[in-house]
Formats: C-alpha cells, structure tokens, sequence
C-alpha cells in the first residue's frame, strides 16, 4: 500500500471518529430533552385518564365514569330521602308513640334496622358520602398537578380546568418535542394530518383577462375567497385575508414552532397543487393528457411553485414576527418596518431629549436669580418682561411727542417774529429741535428693533423643541407654573431625562435581527 493511500485511510477514520463524537455529543445533549418529553407525556397521560374517567359513560364494555356515578348517587339518595320524609310527615303521630320524633332516632331505632326504606336511605347516604369522599381526593389529586379548584367545585368545572390543563401541557411538550430530531418530525406529521383535513382541495381555472397570446394567466383557487393569480414567470395577485392560515391559526401559533409550520404547510401546498384538480384544458381540447397539458403541468411545478412557495414562506414569516412581538409585549406589530420605527423612534426621542437638555442647561446659565413663568415652550423672565414692557410704551410714548415736537416747529417757523420776540422764538426753536433730535434717536427703527431684541431676549427664552416631536408634546403639555429660576426646570428635567436614558428594548432589537430577512421584503 502506497504512503498516500495509508494516510487518506489515517485521515478518513480521524473523520469518522470526529463524527461519532460529535454524534456522541449531541446525544449526550439531547438526553435530558428526551427524558423531559417523556415526563410531560406521562403527566399529559395520569390527566387524560382522569378526565376520560369523567366522560366516560356506561356502555358493553365499560362501567359508569365519575360524571355518572356522582348522578347517579345523587338522585338514588334524593329519592330515598324524600322517600323516608314522606313516610315520617304521614306517621308521625304513630311515631311519637314509641318516642320517635325526628328521621336520626328513627334511623337509630332498633325495631326498623331491617325494614327495606331504612336500609335502601343508609345504603345511599353512606354510598352519597363516599362519594363526597371521592372528589376531595379528586381535588387533592389535581392539587398534586398544580390545579387549584375553588370551593365551587363541579366535575363541570373539573372538566373545564383538566381540558386547559392539558392543552398548556401540550403546547409545553410540543415545545420540546420540538428540540429533538424524532419530536419534530412527530410534530410535522402531526400538523400534515391536521392540515390535510383544513385546508380544501386546490383548483386551477384561466384568469378573467385569459388569451392564449399575450396574457396567459391562471388562478389558483384555495378555497373560499382565497387565490393566487399568476401568469408563467410571476406571481400577479396574492388575495388572501392577512395571510394563509385557519379559524385555529391562534393555536397552531402557540403549539407549533413556526419551521414545523412552515414545513408543514410547503409540504401540504405542494401535495394540494400536485392533486389539484383542472376546470380546463390548454389545448381547448377535453383530452386532460395532450402534450399542452402535461408541459403546463411541468410549469406548476418547476416556475410557479417556488415562486408561491416563497411568498408563502414571507407570509408566515410576517406572522411568526407578528406573533412573538405580541408575546413579548411590543403590541400589534404589522411588519419588520414597524419594528425598525420602533428603534428608531425610540433613538430619534433620545436625541431629542439630550438637545432640548442642553438647551435648558445654556438658558439656566443666562437666567437670573428669581421668580419666572413657565408655560409650554415659552419661559418668561419677570423683571425682564416689565422692563421690556415699559420699553415697548415709552417708545410708544416717544414717537407721539415726536409728532408733536414736529408739528410744534413747523407751527414756529411759519410764524416766525419779524422783530419784537425774536430772540424767545430763537431759544423754543432750538429747545424743540434738540428734543427732535433726541427724540429720532430714541425712535429710529434699526436702533428701536435692536434694544427691543435684547430686551426681548432677556424677557423670553424658548425652550429648543423639533416640531412634532414626542419631546415637544411633553414640554407643551407641561402645566403653567411659577417658579425660581433654579428650580423651574425640576419636573420637565425629570421627564427627559427618563427618555434620554430609554434604552431600545432588547426585545424589538433580538426580532430586528431575527427577522433582518424581511427587511427586503416588506
């Protein structure tokens, strides 16, 4: 044997050897899974029995279930009982003679022990307490599973809680099944039986708009109002109510695990399209064999079942988003868009906060040290207001004296002394000019719009908000208080401080990436 072909053997059994410790491995993994199964199994079993054992009903080859017997018991004692009370209200003057006055010292009197009416009464009321018996030990024996029953207990109610019980349980153990290779094809097969008797027979018809030229369309009919249409290259119309799924589909999804689901149904569609049944024929013949037929066959099968196949595996991947985001308390998610606005409107707050933050922080530096007003996104600076208000008249004030100072010297200078006088008019004209002067100055526009900008600014601050914005709904909806400059802030501080340290959920980030599949598909 050459050196190559010992060392490809050498390496060959390294491989196998790698493989059965991996296998080994594995199996050593999945033991402890398997032995959970089959104690979840064996609980599911001690609860089926119990509740078979109250819906059993007698028959050939079967005594009385619990549901029964209690019955059974009841009326047998009912009837005895009003029986031997009717017996008594009759006699009861004969009774009394011989000291009898009540049912218990007659029950206990000697001379009735063997009379028929006694013994049928004792014989139920012992069988009645037994049977009081038997359903606290019922109640303890579903205590042992941990199903509580209050004190209005009923085998109605026993039914009802056992039914709940076992269906937890079988979700429960679907769930593990679910991690090993033989419960997952279990379950698979389980669902593909289910499944076979849901879903209705597929049909192929031609579409509305069929020619056998340019629109070669057909519709796959699944049953009620739900079909796909599509033509040889793509699918054209998907018209579904949400997505492919049944009245039970709210089960399936808390049982199954949605690649069992998934697996299931390609499996289920294909077995449907391939046993579909034809309202017509390619050719325009009725021969179902000709050649048209066969290759339109081949077509379903090699170009549009993939294709539906995976707009169907999309659908039920929106639904296994939908469901677990609902689960795990993100609400009703639609698609992975909503999930993606989620995180970004969360960081988008975020940013928000922090800038409207530091904001506060830069219009805390410039306050002063006393009382303001703050109302929405407005803060009012109280001094500042009334100097900026008094400002506002004065200016007022100033530019109608102006006016009038105006009309003061054009009166003079019209009127002015050729002689005696002169020098008085001299000086009030003068007076009037400088006060003009003074006046223009304390009046001019660019001088006026400047001091009232910086008065303006010194009265007012706006608290930085983006129109919209979640950030600025809380600040508008801050109530109107008064406050000193040091602590004005306190509460709306609080608040954005709350939603700049929001972290995404970790949920919502965990299905993003999950589900990073459908970002191209939504």
């Amino acid at each position: 044997m050459s050196l190559e072909n010992k060392l490809s053997q050498l390496s060959s059994k390294i491989r196998e050897n790698k493989e059965k410790e991996s296998k080994k491995l594995q199996e050593e993994k999945l033991e402890p899974i398997r032995f959970k199964v089959k104690e979840i199994e064996k609980v599911k079993s001690q609860l089926e029995l119990i509740l078979g054992s109250l819906k059993l009903k007698s028959g050939k080859d079967s005594g009385m279930g619990m549901r029964e017997y209690s019955t059974k018991t009841e009326n047998n004692f009912k009837k005895e009982n009003t029986q031997l009370d009717s017996l008594i209200n009759k006699n009861q003057e004969a009774l009394k003679t011989i000291g009898v006055e009540n049912k218990d010292q007659l029950l206990e009197n000697s001379d009735f022990t063997n009379d028929e009416e006694i013994i049928n009464y004792k014989k139920s009321k012992t069988q009645k307490e037994n049977l009081e018996l038997s359903d606290l030990a019922l109640k303890d024996r579903l205590l042992s599973f941990g199903i509580n029953i209050d004190e209005n207990f009923s085998y109605d109610s026993a039914e009802k809680v056992l039914n709940k019980k076992i269906e937890q349980i079988e979700n429960e153990l679907a769930l593990e099944k679910a991690k090993i290779p033989e419960g997952k094809q279990e379950l698979k097969e389980e669902l593909i039986q289910y499944l076979e008797k849901k879903i209705p027979s597929f049909s192929f018809s031609k579409a509305k708009n069929f020619d056998h030229y340019n629109n070669k369309n057909y519709v796959l009919n699944l049953g009620g109002y739900n079909n796909i249409e599509f033509s040889e290259s793509r699918i054209l119309r998907f018209n579904t109510p949400g997505s492919f799924s049944m009245g039970e589909w709210q089960k399936l999804e808390e049982k199954y695990p949605y690649d069992v689901i998934r697996e299931a149904m390609k499996e289920i569609f294909e077995k449907k399209v391939a046993n579909a049944s034809y309202s017509f024929d390619i050719s325009g013949s009725y021969d179902r064999e000709t050649k048209e037929m066969k290759e339109y066959k081949d077509m379903i099968k090699s170009k549009f079942l993939p294709i539906a196949e995976n707009m169907l595996n999309v659908r039920f991947r929106n639904d296994e988003l939908r469901y677990k985001a609902k689960i795990q308390g993100l609400g009703n998610v639609s698609n992975i868009t909503y999930i993606e606005r989620i995180i970004q409107k969360i960081e988008s707050d975020k940013d928000e906060a922090k800038k409207t933050l530091s904001g506060i922080i830069q219009i805390e530096n410039e306050l002063p040290n006393e009382e303001v007003v703050l109302s929405g996104v407005y803060l009012e600076v109280t001094s500042a207001l009334k100097e900026y208000n008094k400002f506002v008249k004065e200016t007022e004030e100033k530019e109608k004296r102006l006016k009038e100072v105006i009309s003061e010297i054009e009166k003079l200078e019209m009127n002015k002394p050729k002689l005696f006088g002169k020098e008085k008019w001299n000086d009030n004209l003068n007076t009037l000019k400088k006060e003009r002067e003074e006046l223009e100055k304390r009046t001019d526009k660019k001088w006026y719009q400047e001091e009232n900008n910086k008065l303006y600014k010194k009265a007012y601050f706006y608290i930085p908000t983006k129109e919209y914005s979640s950030v600025e709904k809380i600040v508008k909806e801050q109530p109107k208080i008064q406050a000193n400059s040091k602590e004005i802030f306190n509460d709306l501080k609080i608040k954005l401080n709350e939603i700049a340290n929001k972290e995404v959920p970790e949920s919502a980030l965990n299905l993003y990436k999950e589900f990073s599949d459908l970002i191209e598909k939504k």
